[in-house]
């Protein structure tokens, strides 16, 4: 049977914002957390607070990108091969994947295959040499100066993963990752890569790692027409006209796995008042049956979107009532870090000129946390994982 199933319990881990180590002295309120800074939170810290982790109960952890790379969120990569210093090293990140084994979790990392940070040396390189061999790596439209990257953000240059070595490169990173002990990969930003990449990477790892899973993002929240041109999936100008549900539709027999955006779509409608509870219960029922035959792991937030609990109104009754629905499910639960103390927020992310995703971002209040909504989470994580 499939590791990754109905009673999965997958806790989220966003590196630099989970825990510091204690080796780290500062004083947290000299490290602001609310702005897109490196705050300190690194593979020790995850490894010193597993206790937390173990008495929650959960099966599973899911980091956030660890490679060497220019943002505390890991996601603009200047080298998939090697552990970023400030988050640990290689071998931190061996005894982390040791520790979780031992307790009976699985563990998976972010990848992101689509783009490189614009400070990765081999961009660089093709920028800087017109005869360079990285040069096909990128999609360049105007040489040195244009070319496609992740939707309009020119910091990340889509990498072109039907170029043979530039594709085996990225499924290379996450065959030594494995090798190294992961379970498997939560797949970044998967329509950008073609379906001819998904099904390579798949076919040849699951091939290789028979036991590791891997589920994939597909959302077009914000997307705009003039982002299309950047991405790779079937279809994608009625995607773009009839929205993530319907792109993600176009995964369902290619990915063994989904992250589940119609439900938090759904959940969160009921969760602010908009909907009704008999409306959400059919809407679920509908959502389900179209997606017969592959796992959608369901969440209630993440680190790009307002906090569940501030979608709720900060009323715990609603925090327990979807998180009850969402684990009522026979698909796999995903927790998001803090969403366990009832974490939120004051003001929502569409409220800010810019940085409006750092209100999801702070440092868990490892002191000052929630207690009962801690105690509700291990009960109804313990149901779930024991019936």
């Amino acid at each position: 049977m499939p590791w990754l199933n109905e009673k999965t319990v997958m806790y989220q881990i966003f590196i630099d914002r989970f825990a510091r180590p204690r080796s780290d002295t500062r004083a947290s309120d000299t490290i602001p957390d609310t702005k897109p800074v490196f705050c300190g939170g690194n593979i020790r810290g995850i490894t010193e607070h597993f206790e937390h982790l173990k008495r929650l109960g959960v099966t599973a952890l899911w980091i956030s990108p660890f490679y060497k790379g220019e943002t505390f969120h890991g996601y603009h990569t200047t080298d998939l091969m090697a552990v970023d210093e400030r988050f640990g090293t290689e071998a931190d990140l061996k005894e982390l994947i040791d520790l979780a084994h031992a307790n009976k979790m699985k563990i998976v990392a972010d990848l992101v295959p689509n783009h490189v940070s614009s400070q990765h040396p081999y961009f660089l390189e093709a920028r800087a040499e017109s005869d360079s061999p990285y040069r096909n790596w990128f999609y360049f439209t105007k040489y040195p100066s244009e070319y496609l990257c992740f939707l309009d953000v020119g910091e990340l240059p889509k990498l072109n993963l039907d170029y043979p070595p530039a594709r085996t490169h990225v499924i290379g990173s996450a065959r030594k990752w494995l090798s190294l002990g992961l379970d498997g990969f939560r797949l970044d930003h998967i329509p950008g890569p073609s379906n001819d990449f998904w099904k390579e990477f798949l076919s040849t790892l699951r091939s290789e790692f028979p036991n590791a899973e891997f589920f994939g993002e597909a959302w077009l929240f914000g997307v705009k027409f003039s982002h299309l041109k950047t991405l790779r999936v079937s279809h994608k100008y009625l995607s773009w006209m009839l929205g993530t549900r319907f792109l993600m539709s176009q995964y369902l027999g290619l990915f063994p796995a989904l992250l589940d955006f119609d439900f938090n779509q759904l959940i969160r409608a009921y969760a602010d008042g908009t909907k009704k509870k008999e409306w959400l219960m059919n809407a679920l029922r509908a959502h389900f049956t179209r997606t017969q035959g592959t796992q959608m792991l369901t969440f209630l937030d993440n680190h790009d979107m307002d906090r569940i609990s501030f979608v709720a109104h900060d009323d715990t009754d609603v925090l327990r009532d979807v998180a009850q629905i969402q684990f009522s499910l026979p698909h796999p639960v995903i927790i998001y870090q803090g969403t366990e103390f009832a974490m939120t927020h004051e003001r929502g992310m569409a409220s800010y000129a810019s940085y409006g995703d750092m209100v999801a971002r702070k440092m868990v209040p490892w002191e000052t946390g929630d207690g009962a909504i801690f105690d509700f989470y291990r009960e109804i994580i313990n149901h779930k994982t024991s019936a």
